[in-house]
This record gives C-alpha cells, structure tokens and sequence, in this order.
C-alpha cells in the first residue's frame, strides 16, 4: 500500500491510498497514519479510488482515525468506494456512520439504469 496526501482549495486534507489497505500496508505506514490523526485540517477525505482490497486492519485504521477526528470535532470521509472494499464497508454498514462517496463507475450504472426505467 502508498499514499499521497494533498490540500484543497478548501483547506481540506485528501489521502489517497493506492493497493491493498491490508494488515501488512496498515502496520508499514503507521507513522503517516500518526500524522493524519494530528492534521491541523478539520476534514480529511480518504480517497480508495486506487483500492481494491481491505481487510480488518484497513477498516480498523479508517475507523480509529473517525474517532479521533470526530472527537476533535473534525470530519473524515471516504471517497472512491468500489468493488471488495464497497461490500465490506457495507455490510459493516459504515456508511451510516460516516461520510461514503461511491465510485464514479456506480454513480454512472446507477444513471444508466434510473434512465432505462424512464
């Protein structure tokens, strides 16, 4: 697993992951991980466009950082959700709990099929 961190116009931090957000990638890159949880930025997005897998470690890692942001009053959302990880996140309904945006491709099939049924 990499990452990439970037600040937005709207001063909001974006992390994207690119691999597996594994047990392997979550324990080499603990410091970052560190780092995110200190960030001065009160929303951090999380962006698993570049993720096709995760395991408990991933999902653990997103949700310690969720606590620790939102105890700071701050917000952490995921963006770029798909395939594996789209199940995971749902079936652990993680959804209801934080901000998800699903990848673009479901966005798209979800357009297709809402015009087939006009």
């Amino acid at each position: 697993m990499n990452l990439q961190t970037h600040v937005t116009q709207d001063s909001e931090l974006v992390v994207t992951f690119f691999g597996h957000m594994d047990a392997q990638g979550v324990k080499s890159h603990q410091q970052e991980f560190a780092h995110l949880e200190q960030a001065q930025a009160s929303q951090i997005v999380l962006d698993l466009h570049h993720v096709d897998l995760i395991d408990s470690s991933g999902i653990g890692a997103i949700v310690f950082l969720y606590k620790r942001m939102r105890n700071r009053g701050n917000s952490l959302s995921l963006i770029g959700i798909h395939g594996q990880p789209k199940t995971l996140i749902k079936m652990l309904r993680i959804h209801s709990t934080m901000s998800v945006s699903w990848s673009e491709e479901d966005k798209h099939s979800a357009n297709l099929v809402q015009q087939a049924k006009s």
